[in-house]
């Protein structure tokens, strides 16, 4: 196979798919074979940024050297790959590295979380002197969570672990490491007592105290509660077209909320639909009136990001330390207790598994959900039972 030696350019091209979406690819040629990476979710300056990245690797002296010892881009990739893996991965330049991917593909609420979970890792294993990742094993975890214990609960433990989960099980993938202790961890039991969720007395009084004062951050609120959406995700991704209406047989109209990832991703990449209830429907027509249909609608509302929310807690006299992703839990939960199944909850939030559902957004009271069933209607009931 001839090696082409010279300066590698790489070519943008676009094509549609079967859904019409247009999608970008990068194309270039070091050898028999024409490597073709699908750029999907990018728009056109992402795509050339990326290829202008792309061509900066493809021309380095190193690489350059390496097709001149018959060797095309992607085979000298897999060799560095195969010699970094030799080597001892020392703990805290691994989680550097592993913080730039985190920073560079999740929200900036879920880079902050890492971050803390890295800090209390880092303080842990120095104080045992342990500088390289494979001499991390399970009594070293076992001690780890008792640590953390001590001023942590367990929800937040729980969240802490799951992030060094997904580094050691990343470098037990690339051969780093020969087994991932991890894997063996016992997991943290959560009391059911520690999920807080707003009170209805505590909804009401909060929805009353912002409407009276704004308008839009009302309507914010009632589409968050509803569709129990991500605060970063109302901020960032939902625009005028992701709305959709519906007219019921009946006559009821009700909505739907597009999630999908474009510009920014949703946490665990996964496009869903969320419910808009009818009273709310209304209103948010009056409120999308003023925009274009690429607009985000609510990128305005609270450019602080959970400053405002705070400050109508306290109008309404309610906890201060509330955060805004108790609205995210207290609608998942009145879900379930109006007699939504597990699945399409998950669905709903946009969760990697129902079990994160049921450990950490599930605070069920068994008489709502009983009174949830009771208005469910019954196709077996005897029609004739009401003459019993």
């Amino acid at each position: 196979m001839k090696i082409k030696t010279g300066r590698i350019n790489v070519n943008l091209s676009k094509r549609k798919n079967r859904k019409g979406e247009v999608v970008y690819f990068a194309r270039y040629q070091d050898g028999a074979t024409k490597p073709q990476i699908s750029l999907t979710g990018m728009n056109k300056q992402d795509a050339q940024a990326f290829v202008n990245e792309l061509e900066l690797k493809l021309n380095r002296p190193e690489v350059v050297a390496a097709r001149k010892a018959g060797l095309t881009y992607e085979e000298h990739t897999k060799e560095q790959q195969r010699k970094e893996s030799l080597k001892r991965a020392v703990i805290v330049d691994y989680l550097g590295q592993y913080l730039i991917g985190v920073e560079r593909n999740n929200p900036k609420n879920t880079f902050k979380n890492y971050c803390i979970a890295f800090r209390c890792f880092l303080k842990f294993v120095q104080s045992r002197k342990l500088v390289y990742l494979d001499e991390v094993n399970l009594l070293h975890l076992e001690a780890y969570k008792t640590e953390l214990a001590k001023n942590y609960k367990p929800s937040s433990i729980a969240t802490k672990l799951y992030s060094m989960a997904g580094v050691f099980s990343q470098a037990f993938k690339v051969g780093l490491i020969e087994k991932n202790p991890f894997d063996v961890l016992s997991k943290i039991k959560i009391p059911q007592n520690e999920i807080i969720i707003f009170k209805p007395q505590e909804i009401a009084d909060l929805f009353k105290t912002v409407y009276e004062d704004d308008f839009s951050y009302y309507v914010f609120l009632k589409v968050a509660l509803d569709s129990a959406a991500r605060l970063n995700e109302l901020l960032s991704i939902v625009r005028k077209r992701d709305f959709y209406f519906e007219v019921d047989p009946d006559g009821t109209e009700y909505g739907l909320m597009s999630i999908t990832n474009h510009h920014i991703r949703t946490k665990n990449s996964k496009n869903r639909l969320t419910p808009i209830r009818p009273d709310t429907v209304k209103l948010l027509k009056k409120y999308l009136a003023a925009f274009k249909d690429d607009d985000l609608v609510f990128n305005k509302v609270d450019r602080s990001k959970g400053t405002f929310f705070k400050q109508y807690l306290k109008k309404a006299n309610i906890n201060p330390s509330y955060r805004f992703h108790m609205i995210r839990k207290t609608a998942l939960t009145r879900f379930a207790e109006a007699g939504l199944d597990i699945l399409k909850l998950c669905e709903i939030a946009g969760h990697s598994s129902i079990e994160i559902s049921r450990k950490y957004y599930l605070k069920t009271d068994m008489k709502a959900i009983a009174k949830g069933i009771a208005r469910l209607s019954d196709s077996t009931s005897n029609p004739d039972q009401n003459n019993i």
